[in-house]
Order: C-alpha cells, then structure tokens, then sequence
C-alpha cells in the first residue's frame, strides 16, 4: 500500500494497469456478445427493427447505448471493434473519477492515501480483471454503480454529500440497473442496510435514491414507446428462455463460477471487519456482494459473467480488509483469514498479468470459437458483404464472425436458443430425438420456423453455416439436435436447402455454398447425417479464484506460493515484534 500512497505513485501504476488492460484488450477477440451489440447497432442505423428484424430477448438499453459508438465510428473512418474499446474505456475512467470524487466525502482530507488504494483496486477489476467480460452489461453495470456505493457508506455515518452530486451518482447506477435489472437487489439489500443503520435517514428521500428511481421509470417509459415490440416478443419467448441453459437458484449458489471467492469475502469479513477504519463502507461492500452473488445466480444460467460484479466486489472487499488489517495484532484465526484474503487477491492480480503477458507475446488464447479465423478466412473470400446464415444453438457459432468476416447476418436469430429450449426436456432423455410435428408445436417453435423460412426466403443466404451434430446421446445436450434433418423434414425447406451444395469442413461446422442459376452441381446439398463424435469434457475450476475458468494449475501454484510466502512475512513480521518488545522491556 505504501507504494502507491504518493499521488504521483498511484497515476503511475493507475495508467500502467489501464494501458496494460487496454493492449491486452486489443489483443484479445471481442465477445460473442459485444460483437453481437455492435452489429445491432449497426443494422438499427441502417434501419432494421430491433424485436421484429433481429431478435433479442435483453430490454433495449444496451443496443442504444452502442449505437453513438458505431455512429460515431463512422463517422471518423474507425473500426467500430476500436471504436467500441475506447468509448468503453472512457467510460470506465469517467466512473473511476467520480467514485473518487464520492470516497472524498467518506474519508477525511489527510487520508488520501486510503482513497488512492481503494481507486487502484477499483481499477485492477474494472480493467486488469474484467478479462474476457470487458464490456458485457455486468462490467458496465459495476463501473456505473460504484459512486453509488460509496455514496451510501458516506450516509451511512452521516457525511454530508452536494444534492447535485448524490443526484448524479444515483443517474449513473440507474443506468447501470437497467442494464441489467437483475442488479437491483443490489440496490434493493443497500436501502435495507440503510434503513437498519439509520433509521431516521433513511426514510428521507435521497437524491440519489430519487436519481436511481427516476431513470428507471424514464427507461420503462421510453422502452414501452420506443420499442413496444420488446414486450410482444418477452410474452411469447420469455417462459422459453428460462428453459435456455437453465440452471437452479440454489445450485448455482453453491457451484456458480466464483461463488467460493464471494463467500470467502464475506467470510473474511466477519473475521477481520473489527480492523476496519472504515465499517461502513466494509459493510457496504459485503452487502453488495452478496446482493451481486444473489443477482447472477437469480439469472440461472451459470455463465460466468452473471458472476464477475460478485467477484469484482469481493476483490475489492478484500483488498480493503487485508490494508487496514495489515499493521494490527490479529489473533490466530485473524492472521490465517488475513493470509487466505491477501493470497486470492494476489492470485487473481497475477494471473491476470501472466496471461495478459502470453497474449501480448503472442503466445496466449485470444478468445472465440476455435474454428474463428479458419472461419472468417473462408466466409470473408465467399460472401463478403453478403448474408450467410448460421444455425447453431450458441451465438459464438455467428458472432464475432460476422464482424471479423465483413459479411451480414441472413436471419432474425443470431443463434437457435429457442430450439435448444423446447427440446431441452428431449434431450436429456436417454431415448432417440424426436422432432415434434407442426401441429404440437408450441408457439416458440412455431414462430422460429415460420422467421427462418421467411428469412432464407428474404435474404437468399450466399453461405449456410451448419454446427455438426454429435451422438444422439443424452452426454452431448444440445449438441445432439441435426439442424438438417429438423428442418428438412418440411418441403419448404427441403426445395430451399436443395440450392445449395458443400464448401467445406471448419472443425465442428459444415459450410454450404448457394449455387447460381448456371452453376453445375459437383458436391452433395445439405443432407442430415447420423452424429458419431461425442462432446469433450472440460475440467472445471473448482477454486473460483479468478474471473475465467482458465489456467487452472497456474492459479492453484501462485495461490499456495502467496500462503507461503505471506505466511513467512507473518511470522517474520512476530518475531520482530517480540524481539523489540524484548529490547525495550530491558
């Protein structure tokens, strides 16, 4: 801590994390899901309707948040991929800053080294630890509520706080709540704390209670003017996607990707908070941790990113826990949970600087599907600037290959979620699959097969991209639905699918190339095929130290080597002790 306690000492190491971060980044294959957000961007500009044209089952604030992005990427001539990272990387340092400017009101003037630790930790998990989640809603979602947080530990012991600044503190994490509403038992579990904690206080209205309040009435307003077919569409594909990868509540609780960090947080909390020179915000931050926690496993889906706001936080916690625990007499229970809270923190911290390293070098996975580049080789020199049509259950099948690759997205769906959905019950099943008849469809899977017809029809699609099934075996889920022989089975389709021939083989995806009206046919059309390969199993990361689920031995090593060597400095730091105390007693 003593190292960045001088200003010029934080901005240093501050800049050296964010420049770090951002070469990493761009270095790095953008999600499937900001690929995604930023070619509905586009196509909005362009004039397609989001929930009519393309398909989405998230409220629209994300979408319009890109769409000054890709505008103004345009406009200067950039990559809309550059011109995304830049904009969210401004928008990450705009909320650092102000969350600077909130700690203000919480910490006395003479303790700006205490602030400038909490801001450098903020920025480690904004940045050096978002990873691959840099710019999914729950990233932006902790970087806009985070002066939020530390505006209610500063009501909480009563510091004064300007109206217009609480105001725009509040704006900001309204924002970030409508991005994603899950969230808001953050907000909900915060305003409980405080009334619990001043009674008096909190039954007044707070400005930036009022700010959070106001803007989610003003986003359900416009979404219902604006996009009234958003509505439509969560009525009929709602209840579907709470089938999609579904997982329980209280499982993930117990399983989800970093939920042992989250609970070792609070745990480490009740054991070390007596240390803290600031109870409030520790309070604060363990509450929002377990509201984050309850958030993303409330989503029930098990994808990692639900749970970084949770991790994110319990770093942070931790951080602050192990600084102001650092110089105290600690009995044995404190030193060990004081060594466990240091060891994740610095193993999470370098982790991410080892992998970042590799990826700079060269040497690192850069993200995306591994058929990407093969992919986009391929799709870029067949249909550039053409639409192709993907049918796969997951969106990494079409994104960010439709960005990388320069061509258009020939349908409504960016994957098949919905398919996926309907025949989960199906697939889990030790019986073969069975498709279901027209007429016992339910109106999920009756819309989705009208779209695609209607979009193959529409769009005339230069390439289909087909994700090969595996065996008709309950261990490979959703993987076992032939996309072929499931359509095929309506003539329609059948006429359709006979335009095209096979252009090749890309790992787990068979690609079909439309033929023209003179061309001569020399390979087979699409023509459903029996699956003979089953799905490899990947090992789990059964600690949860880090924010992805890679590199499991590097974490598991550097997190013992941080025991061992904090626990060394524990005992060298007692023997001094008691040899001063020695000294002077004589």
């Amino acid at each position: 801590m003593t190292r960045v306690a001088t200003r010029r000492g934080y901005l240093l190491t501050s800049a050296a994390i964010v420049a770090f971060s951002l070469g990493v980044e761009l270095r790095r294959v953008i999600p499937s899901d900001t690929g995604f957000l930023l070619y509905v961007a586009g196509r909005v500009l362009d004039g397609a309707r989001l929930y009519v044209d393309i398909i989405e089952i998230n409220p629209p604030l994300i979408v319009g948040l890109n769409l000054p992005i890709v505008l103004a990427a345009r406009a200067l001539g950039l990559p809309e991929i550059l011109g995304h990272r830049l904009a969210v990387t401004a928008l990450l340092l705009a909320c650092i800053g102000l969350t600077g400017r909130a700690l203000g009101y919480l910490f006395p003037a003479d303790d700006a080294r205490r602030r400038r630790w909490i801001l450098l930790l903020l920025t480690l998990v904004l940045f050096l630890l978002s990873g691959a989640y840099f710019n999914e809603r729950e990233h932006l979602m902790l970087a806009l509520i985070s002066p939020y947080l530390v505006l209610v530990a500063a009501r909480a012991v009563k510091q004064p706080v300007p109206g217009p600044e609480a105001a725009a503190g509040g704006a900001l994490a309204g924002l970030g709540f409508a991005l994603k509403p899950h969230f808001l038992l953050i907000f909900a579990a915060l305003e409980v704390y405080l009334l619990l904690r001043r009674p008096s206080a909190a039954r007044r209205a707070r400005p930036e209670t009022l700010a959070v309040a106001g803007v989610l009435l003003a986003y359900g307003v416009v979404v219902l003017l604006v996009t009234p077919a958003y509505l439509r569409m969560v009525r009929l594909l709602g209840g579907t996607y709470l089938e999609f990868l579904y997982d329980p509540f209280l499982h993930l609780l117990v399983t989800g990707p970093g939920v042992i960090l989250s609970w070792f947080a609070v745990l480490a909390w009740i054991a070390l908070s007596k240390h803290l020179r600031s109870p409030a915000l520790g309070e604060v931050l363990v509450v929002a941790v377990v509201g984050a926690l309850l958030a993303g496993a409330a989503q029930q889906k098990g994808f990692p990113y639900h749970f970084y706001p949770s991790c994110a936080l319990a770093l942070v916690l931790l951080g602050v826990l192990v600084a102001d625990s650092w110089n105290v007499s600690r009995g044995a229970a404190e030193r060990l949970y004081h060594v466990l809270a240091g060891a994740a923190l610095a193993t999470a911290v370098i982790v991410a600087v080892v992998q970042g390293s590799l990826l700079l070098a060269g040497r690192g996975r850069p993200g995306g599907e591994p058929e990407l580049v093969p992919l986009s080789r391929l799709v870029r020199e067949k249909a550039y600037g053409q639409p192709i049509f993907v049918m796969s259950y997951h969106i990494g099948s079409a994104f960010p290959l439709i960005n990388y690759s320069g061509a258009v997205l020939g349908s409504r769906f960016h994957h098949f979620w919905i398919l996926a959905a309907d025949y989960l019950g199906r697939m889990k099943s030790p019986e073969p699959l069975r498709y279901r008849a027209p007429e016992a469809m339910p109106a999920s899977e009756r819309y989705l097969n009208e779209a695609v017809l209607a979009d193959l029809q529409r769009y005339r699609p230069r390439l289909l991209i087909v994700l090969r099934n595996a065996r008709d075996d309950p261990r490979n889920g959703y993987r076992r639905f032939d996309y072929i022989r499931y359509f095929e089975r309506d003539p329609r389709f059948a006429r359709i699918f006979n335009q095209y021939q096979e252009l090749d083989t890309v790992g787990n995806y068979v690609v079909y190339e439309r033929l023209t009206g003179s061309e001569p046919r020399v390979r087979p059309p699409p023509t459903a095929t029996p699956g003979v390969q089953d799905l490899r199993r990947r090992r789990a990361d059964v600690l949860g130290l880090g924010l992805s689920n890679s590199t499991f031995l590097l974490r598991l090593g550097v997190f013992l080597t941080m025991i061992a060597g904090l626990a060394g400095l524990q005992i060298v730091r007692r023997t001094q002790r008691r040899e001063s105390a020695g000294t002077d007693g004589t």
